[in-house]
Order: structure tokens, then sequence, then C-alpha cells
């Protein structure tokens, strides 16, 4: 039989794990971290202390850094997203608008500079619009009428509502 380990001794593992990634990225930033990677280091030796104190006994030298993954600031609150797409769409009075088009909408409604922005966050907000542009079509919310000819970008509309049963 196996030993389960508990929720409060994993949870701590894992934000060790974190921590010590975080204070590796800070010690190789300038001077101006200097503040952060002490309340860095300060959270870690609370860790260090607390799973001295934990029945099971953990090796902290056996806990590799992990990185954590950033959020994916791009998506916004819940239906932020969505709104967004299909208040560029109205914007566009009913005029079918390419991918890229709907993608440069969402990044100025969000603040971001297009240009400015990494090719990694570049691609992962035109996905997170892809695959919404690809679920409102689903649920009936968006049309993509026309593909171009030889072209990757899908143009979409929004679709007409349809009439009510009577």
């Amino acid at each position: 039989m196996t030993n389960r380990i508990p929720s409060s001794l994993k949870w701590l593992i894992d934000k060790r794990a974190r921590l010590e990634h975080e204070m590796g990225r800070l010690r190789r930033l300038p001077g101006e971290a200097e503040v952060l990677l002490q309340e860095v280091e300060g959270a870690l030796a609370a860790i260090d202390h607390a799973l001295k104190l934990h029945d099971i006994r953990v090796n902290v030298r056996n806990i590799r850094p992990v990185r954590s993954t950033p959020p994916n600031e791009h998506k916004g609150v819940y239906g932020e997203l969505s709104r967004t797409i299909i208040g560029a769409l109205k914007a566009h009075e009913g005029q079918p608008m390419s991918t890229t088009a709907i993608v440069m909408c969402v990044a100025a409604e969000r603040g971001f500079n297009v240009k400015r922005m990494t090719l990694l966050r570049r691609k992962r907000l035109r996905e997170s619009v892809r695959y919404r542009l690809k679920n409102l079509r689903k649920a009936g919310l968006l049309v993509s009428p026309t593909k171009l000819e030889g072209k990757r970008d899908t143009r979409w509309a929004l679709a007409r509502p349809r009439p009510l049963p009577s």
C-alpha cells in the first residue's frame, strides 16, 4: 500500500519549486530586482521552515525549480474575448473581416502594441482568437462565408438572426 502525500505538503513542495525558479530568474536581472529577490528569499525561507515542521520529511535539495507559466493576459475576464470579437464585427457594419483584422482589433481593444509583442505572445493571441471564432461559429453567432483563394486567412461575419418559430 502506498502512502498518500497530503495536499498541504504537495502545495508546499510545488510553491517552493516555483519560488526557487523565480529566485534564479531574479538573480540574473540587473540591480533593480534586489527588493523582489529579498521578498522571494524570505518566502522561500518560510516554506523551508514549514517543510521542516511537517511529519513527512522532505529534503529540500531534491526539489527542482519549476517555471510557472505566465497567465494568458490576452484572454481577459470570462466572455471578454467574445464581446470584443462581436463588437469588432458589429463596428464593421456587416462586412466580413479577416482573422488578422479581428486579431488586430482585439489587440487594440486590450491596449497591446502588436509590433512590440513577442512572437510567442502574438501567436497565443491569434490562437485564442481563432479558437473563439470557431466556437462562435459552432454556436451559430458567426459565419465564415468566404475563404480567400491561396490565403490562410478566413473571413468572418455576424450570422443573420434566425426568425422565431411561429
